[in-house]
């Protein structure tokens, strides 16, 4: 039970490197702006491995068989260069999720019960590795963003959605 790493009240600027947070309900979760986390392993949680504030950046974090979410984020969230794999229990559970205005590159999401990747409206999603969201979608944005160089593929509900399908930026995407 219990949270990892917590910071109650909304903080800025906290950094967090190079270390595990395992067998917590959640393993991270930081309400405030300006935060880092990088370089980190957030596995094997009850619930969710990391919940994250606006304009936190995630970098190289692997986020691997939380039992909910891989990894939550509110808006102008960044979230590059990371692994998440075997998250979630039921479909309506995420690998990765972010917020308005967020950046998304370079990560592999696979094997997550739900959706693999979901961004919401304003953001860039680019060169992203999405498969194996079983029973689930790959890649699910919210339109007006730009998603681009992204591969979905074996996801077995759709590989790539565009909710509200009007003002995307698509382009060499491969999602069969």
């Amino acid at each position: 039970g219990g949270t990892g790493i917590l910071a109650t009240t909304p903080v800025e600027g906290i950094k967090i490197r190079n270390g595990f947070v395992r067998n917590f309900a959640i393993g991270i979760s930081l309400g405030g702006t300006g935060n880092v986390v990088e370089n980190m392993h957030v596995t094997n949680n009850a619930d969710t491995g990391m919940i994250l504030g606006a304009g936190n950046v995630v970098d190289h974090v692997v986020a691997q068989a939380n039992n909910k979410n891989g990894v939550i984020m509110t808006a102008a969230a960044t979230v590059k260069n990371s692994t998440l794999r075997a998250n979630g229990n039921n479909p309506e559970s995420k690998g990765l999720s972010v917020g308005p205005g967020s950046t998304v590159i370079g990560n592999t999401i696979w094997a997550t019960i739900g959706t693999g990747l979901f961004a919401s409206l304003g953001s860039t999603v680019i060169g992203n590795t999405v498969f194996d969201s079983n029973p689930g979608v790959g890649i699910s944005v919210i339109c007006p963003s730009n998603v681009q160089d992204n591969t979905a593929t074996g996801n077995t509900i759709q590989n790539l959605t565009l909710n509200d399908g009007i003002g995307c930026n698509v382009v060499d995407n491969v999602a069969p």
